[in-house]
């Protein structure tokens, strides 16, 4: 059985499918389960709606004309519009249309009545360029009428594997995805196409998912397969105090305080210290060591280390884990910092201007990391050291594997990778994230959790998740300190989830 956080793109389904046929089950199966699943939840949540069906050219098409018969036994008014000729079709959409009891012929006339619900059933996930214009015109005018859509796998003119869109798309009040979600159901700005998203079954055979999940030949077929973020995940690797722990097995999280916007820092080493780490240092020049020591909670030590005496400081194997950037300033004192502690093969965990220090220059980063290291940066960040696409998910993979880092790309549809090739997308962010230091709170958890030896990239997914949780348990109104203060509650709930 499909794990329920696991997001196939287009193609990887397009294989799955074609295995599913190897293994016995027709095409013609697959369409109907698809048509009549989509019609019975169709009519769950609007049961007496008159409906039309628009129907593309491919599978997604004959879904559409599937659940078109489905809906008409069920009792609704139901009617079919097509944009080309049933005979220029794939073989699926013409056995669906040949069960139809009607002659529809292709208009472009957008005909849609305000008291209809619409059937996105055009293209689904098997679009990869803008919509047509005339199918850009339904979409506005459909939109513009306000009628409820149910699309089927996807809005048609969202992109199922990058959730780009070009031009005009369909916008879905709900979307029936089948087998499972797909990573443009969570990435933007496809998310904003999707409305709520429920996930239909498909009659694939049990055996086709073991060899999915056991055979190394099957696994290398499909490729880097992108899970959605949730304790799922990394809940396994979640650090859980034990009565014969003390405050040295909790790790002991270091955060490097710059001289000028010392807040960042602050709020880092705060959050580091509420995510369960022992012992939390601020290390930072005789110069700031005052501000840290006054600000700061007096469970937070507050070193004053030169900058001539670094390597010093780094020699304390209790002190296991670093988080630089926060306030650090771009700087050469703060890229030397950065080298020295990856150098000294510490866990790291690199942030704001940590990152923008190596402008142009991944190649350094990667040569000196050594040893589990997180970088985590907005989307401006991330174009100062790697290459920008539109393939979001792609670009951050090829991030971590250039340098062997797990990467946290921050934003409304943040994504993590792993240099292993494993990707997740996290989908549990509120909007009220948006608000200045909430990158260094996130920076923090990272830090915490990694030092008390959870995985680079399960830490770095479930600081996300946690930082999404407390975010939206702070709501309207939030501010950096508040997810601070949250995240016991979070991390309560959590582990009495995964205690069962």
């Amino acid at each position: 059985m499909l794990a329920a956080h696991t997001l196939y793109s287009p193609s990887q389904v397009a294989k799955l499918d074609a295995a599913a046929v190897e293994a016995g089950v027709s095409l013609q199966t697959l369409v109907y389960v698809a048509g009549t699943r989509a019609a019975e939840a169709i009519h769950a949540r609007w049961p007496t709606k008159a409906i039309v069906v628009l129907c593309g050219p491919g599978n997604n098409g004959a879904d559409g004309w599937i659940a078109a018969q489905h809906l008409r036994t069920l009792g609704h008014k139901v009617r079919i519009r097509i944009v080309a000729p049933i005979e220029n079709a794939n073989a699926q959409v013409q056995w669906a249309a040949s069960l139809w009891p009607e002659n529809v012929q292709p208009n472009d006339d957008c005909d849609v009545q305000p008291d209809e619900l619409v059937v996105d059933a055009l293209f689904g996930t098997g679009l990869k360029q803008a919509l047509s214009p005339v199918l850009q015109q339904w979409a506005l005018h459909i939109q513009a009428l306000g009628v409820p859509v149910c699309a089927l796998d996807i809005a048609s003119g969202v992109n199922g594997a990058t959730g780009a869109v070009e031009g005009q798309a369909f916008k879905a009040t709900l979307t029936l995805s089948f087998l499972c979600a797909k990573p443009g159901h969570y990435l933007l700005p496809g998310r904003e196409y999707t409305g709520e998203l429920q996930v239909l079954t498909l009659p694939f055979p049990f055996a086709l998912w073991q060899r999915v999940e056991t055979d190394t030949a099957w696994r290398q077929r499909l490729g880097s397969v992108t899970q959605l973020n949730s304790p799922a995940l990394w809940g396994a690797q979640f650090p859980v105090a034990g009565m014969a722990g003390h405050k040295y097995t909790r790790g002991h999280a270091s955060v490097v305080g710059g001289e000028q916007l010392t807040g960042a820092a602050r709020l880092a080493a705060m959050a580091a210290q509420r995510s369960g780490a022992g012992l939390i240092s601020v290390v930072a020049s005789a110069q700031a060591w005052s501000v840290y020591a006054t600000a700061l909670p007096s469970s937070i030590m507050v070193q004053s280390v030169e900058p001539t005496e670094w390597q010093q400081a780094l020699l304390d194997e209790r002190q296991n884990t670093w988080l630089v950037g926060p306030g650090a300033g771009v700087t050469e004192h703060t890229k030397q910092c950065v080298l020295q502690i990856l150098q000294a093969k510490k866990s790291v965990v690199l942030d704001a201007d940590a990152i923008t220090v190596f402008k142009g220059q991944a190649a350094l980063l990667a040569q000196t990391i050594a040893s589990p290291c997180v970088i985590t940066p907005h989307e401006g960040e991330f174009a100062r050291l790697f290459t920008r696409s539109a393939d979001k998910l792609q670009d951050v993979v090829n991030a971590a594997q250039q340098t062997g880092a797990v990467v946290v790309l921050k934003g409304a549809d943040t994504v993590i990778a792993a240099p292993d090739g494993r990707v997740a997308i996290n989908a549990n962010a509120p909007a009220y994230l948006a608000t200045g230091g909430s990158g260094d709170v996130l920076a923090g958890i990272v830090c915490g959790l990694l030092s008390q030896g959870m995985p680079a990239f399960e830490a770095a997914c479930a600081a996300v998740w946690m930082h999404g949780e407390a975010a939206q348990q702070c709501g309207v109104g939030l501010v950096p300190e508040d997810l601070i203060a949250a995240l016991p509650m979070v991390q309560r709930h959590l582990l009495q989830s995964l205690q069962g």
